[in-house]
C-alpha cells in the first residue's frame, strides 16, 4: 500500500510539471544549427541580400536560438512596411530557419503561421535593420 502510495505520489507531481511547463501559445523554436550565411530581406523592397560575415551570422542565429516565442494577441498583425525578413542557410545551401521582425516586435518563424512576440531572446531589430542597410 506504501508503495502504490508513492507511485501515485510521483505520477502526480510529474503530471503537474508537464502541465506547468506547457503554456498554451508559447513557442520555442528549433536551434539553427552553424548556419554559413543569411539573406535578408525588407518585406516591402523586395530585394534579398545575401551576408556572409561569421560573426554577423553569429549574432543572428544566437538570437534566433534564444528565442522564446508567444501568440500575438488576436487581430495583432506585422507592419509590412517594417517588416525585416532572414533566412538562415547552411554551407551546402539548405535552408535552416526563417525569421521575420517588424519594428514593434511583431515577428513571425518559418514554423508557425501566427504573429507572434518575443517573450526572451531574438533579434534586435534596430541591429538587423543596420546589417541589412550596409548590405545594400
Amino acid at each position: 500500500m506504501k508503495k502504490l502510495f508513492w507511485i501515485a505520489a510521483i505520477a502526480v507531481v510529474l503530471s503537474a510539471s508537464a502541465l506547468l511547463s506547457c503554456s498554451p501559445g508559447f513557442i520555442e523554436p528549433e536551434a539553427l544549427e552553424e548556419p554559413a550565411y543569411v539573406f535578408m530581406s525588407l518585406v516591402s523592397e523586395g530585394e534579398a541580400y545575401r551576408c556572409d560575415d561569421a560573426d554577423v551570422v553569429a549574432t543572428l542565429a544566437e538570437g534566433y536560438n534564444s528565442l522564446q516565442l508567444a501568440e500575438a494577441p488576436e487581430g495583432v498583425t506585422a507592419e509590412t512596411s517594417t517588416l525585416l525578413r532572414i533566412d538562415f542557410y547552411d554551407a551546402t545551401h539548405a535552408l535552416l530557419g526563417t525569421y521575420s521582425i517588424d519594428r514593434t516586435g511583431v515577428c513571425h518563424y518559418g514554423g508557425y503561421d501566427g504573429p507572434m512576440f518575443p517573450i526572451e531572446g531574438g533579434i534586435d531589430y534596430d541591429y538587423a535593420l543596420e546589417v541589412y542597410e550596409s548590405l545594400k
